[in-house]
C-alpha cells in the first residue's frame, strides 16, 4: 500500500510514481463524493502534486465534491506534510466534509463546508493550521478532541444548529480573527463555542454573535477544569450568555460585551483577570458565584440593567473601573443563604460611578467585612463630591453603602477624572469584523461556483 490512497466512490489508487519510494498502510487518504465518471484518477492531474515532505507537500486542490453521505476528505494516521487548498464540500446530510484522524503537519486554507452535517472533524491530532474555512448550515461546525497545537484563522462558523465549536480535552488551540454567529437556530441550548477539559487556549479579535445559546461555555468535569483561556480584542454580542465559565480561570482583555443576557456569569472560578474590557447595554454585565481572587480592572460598565454582582465570592478586587448610566445596582455584593461571610474581604478602589439612572442606588453590600476604600483613596462618586472643606482631596463625610453590611467608603474622591483622561473604551470594531467574515464567505461561495463549473465543463470535454 502506497503513502496515499484516495478513494472516489470506488477505490481508486493512484500510481506509485506519485506515491514515492517509501511504503506505509498507516497513511491513509480518503476522498469521496467526487464523480469521474469512471475514470481513473492518475498521478499526473493539476489537482494533486508534491511528494509529502515540508518542502514538497502533497497538495489538494481546485476540488468540488457534492457528498451525500460518508465523508469528503478523510486523513487518518499521517504525518505526511499536506495542503488542501480551495476546496468546496456541499449538501453533506449526515456527512463530514473534512475528517482528521492522528495526523499531523497539515494546512487547510480557503474551504468551504456547505450544509454539511459536520463541518470539519479533528481528533488525536497536532501541528494544523486552517486559514480562511468556512462552515455554514451544517449540525456541528467544528468539533476538536483530544488535540494540540492547533490555529484556526479567519474562519467562520455560522447558521449551524447545534455548536459553532467544540473544543474537548485538548490543549494549545488558538483561534484568531474568526466569527461564531447565529448557531443553534433551531436547539437554543447550544453554544458558539464549547471549551471542555481543554487548556491553554487562546482566542484573538473573534467575533461570537447572536447565537440563541451561550456564546461562550467553558466547562470540564469535576476535577479536570479548563485552565489557561486567554481572550483579547474580541466581540461577544447579542447571545444569551456571552460567556458562561464553570470553574477554572479566565484572563480577558480590550474585549467588547453588548446586548447579552449575562455578558460574563463565572462560577466556581479562581484566580480570573478582566482588564481593559467595555460591557454595555447588558441586562447583567458580570455575575461571579462561588468564585475568588478575580481582578477587575480597568473597565468600562455602560448602561447596563446591572453591571458587576458577587454572590458566595471572596477575595476578589475591583479597582480602577467606569459605572456610567446603570440602571440598578452597579456593583451588588449578596449571598445566597444566611452566612453573610460568604461574600467577604472584596475589595472596591478607584472606581469612577457617574449618572446612574435606577430608582435604587447604584450600590448594595448584603455581605460583610469588604472594602470600598484602599489605604489611600477611595471611589468617585458623582452623587457624592463634596463637601472638601480641608482641599485634600476627599469628600469630609464618608459616602455610605446601603445594605445590612453598613460598609462605607471613608476616603470618597472629591473630584471626578477630568475629561481629557478618560479612556477611550470603544472596543473592536464588529462592522470590521463583519466585513473581514462577509468576504471570506463571498470568496468561499464564489470558488463554490468556479469550482462545480469548471467540473461540470470537464465532465462534458471526456463525454
Amino acid at each position: 500500500m502506497g503513502d496515499l490512497t484516495l478513494m472516489f466512490v470506488l477505490v481508486l489508487f493512484l500510481p506509485y510514481g506519485f506515491m514515492g519510494a517509501s511504503s506505509s498502510e498507516n497513511d491513509l487518504i480518503l476522498c469521496k463524493g467526487l464523480m469521474f465518471d469512471g475514470v481513473e484518477w492518475s498521478g499526473d492531474t493539476d489537482h494533486i502534486i508534491g511528494s509529502g515532505s515540508s518542502c514538497d507537500p502533497y497538495l489538494i486542490s481546485n476540488l468540488g465534491f457534492d457528498l451525500r453521505s460518508g465523508t469528503g476528505i478523510k486523513i487518518m494516521n499521517s504525518s505526511k506534510h499536506i495542503v488542501i487548498h480551495h476546496v468546496g464540500l456541499y449538501y453533506g446530510n449526515g456527512s463530514t466534509a473534512i475528517k482528521l484522524l492522528n495526523s499531523s503537519n497539515i494546512v487547510i486554507r480557503n474551504v468551504l463546508s456547505f450544509r454539511c452535517w459536520m463541518g470539519l472533524e479533528i481528533g488525536d491530532s497536532t501541528d494544523l493550521t486552517i486559514e480562511n474555512a468556512t462552515i455554514y448550515g451544517g449540525y456541528n461546525g467544528i468539533t476538536i478532541h483530544r488535540s494540540s497545537n492547533l490555529e484556526f484563522i479567519g474562519c467562520s462558523s455560522t447558521y449551524n444548529n447545534a455548536n459553532g465549536m467544540i473544543v474537548n480535552d485538548s490543549e494549545r488551540i488558538r483561534i484568531s480573527h474568526c466569527l461564531l454567529e447565529v448557531n443553534s437556530p433551531r436547539l437554543g441550548s447550544d453554544q458558539g463555542l464549547l471549551i471542555h477539559n481543554s487548556s491553554f487556549i487562546e482566542i484573538d479579535r473573534t467575533a461570537v454573535m447572536m447565537n440563541y445559546g451561550t456564546g461562550i461555555l467553558i466547562t470540564g468535569e469535576e476535577g479536570s477544569a479548563s485552565d489557561g483561556i486567554v481572550m483579547k480584542n474580541c466581540t461577544i454580542d447579542n447571545n444569551v450568555d456571552g460567556i458562561r465559565c464553570e470553574g477554572g480561570s479566565l484572563s480577558i482583555f480590550d474585549t467588547t460585551f453588548s446586548s447579552n443576557t449575562h455578558g460574563i456569569i463565572m462560577f466556581d472560578s479562581t484566580g480570573s483577570t478582566i482588564d481593559g474590557c467595555l460591557f454595555k447595554d447588558n441586562h447583567r454585565a458580570l455575575s461571579l458565584y462561588d468564585s475568588e481572587r478575580t481582578m477587575i480592572t480597568s473597565s468600562k460598565f455602560q448602561s447596563n440593567d446591572g453591571s458587576i454582582s458577587l454572590k458566595d465570592s471572596i477575595n476578589n478586587t475591583i479597582a480602577s473601573n467606569e459605572f456610567r448610566n446603570d440602571t440598578d445596582h452597579s456593583i451588588i455584593i449578596g449571598r445566597y443563604g444566611p452566612e453573610r461571610d460568604a461574600s467577604s474581604q472584596n475589595i472596591i478602589m478607584d472606581n469612577h460611578f457617574i449618572d446612574h439612572r435606577g430608582l435604587r442606588d447604584c450600590t448594595l453590600d448584603m455581605g460583610c467585612d469588604n472594602y470600598w476604600n484602599g489605604p489611600d483613596k477611595g471611589n468617585r462618586w458623582s452623587d457624592h463630591l463634596g463637601p472638601d472643606n480641608d482641599g485634600n482631596g476627599f469628600v469630609d463625610s464618608p459616602r455610605m453603602i446601603p445594605g445590612l453590611a453598613g460598609s462605607s467608603d471613608t476616603l470618597p474622591l472629591a473630584s471626578l477624572y477630568p475629561e481629557e483622561n478618560e479612556r477611550d473604551m470603544e472596543g473592536p470594531s464588529i462592522d470590521l469584523i463583519f466585513l473581514f467574515s462577509s468576504i471570506t464567505i463571498a470568496f468561499s461561495l464564489l470558488s463554490l461556483i468556479i469550482v462545480s463549473l469548471r467540473w461540470r465543463g470537464r465532465s462534458s470535454r471526456d463525454t
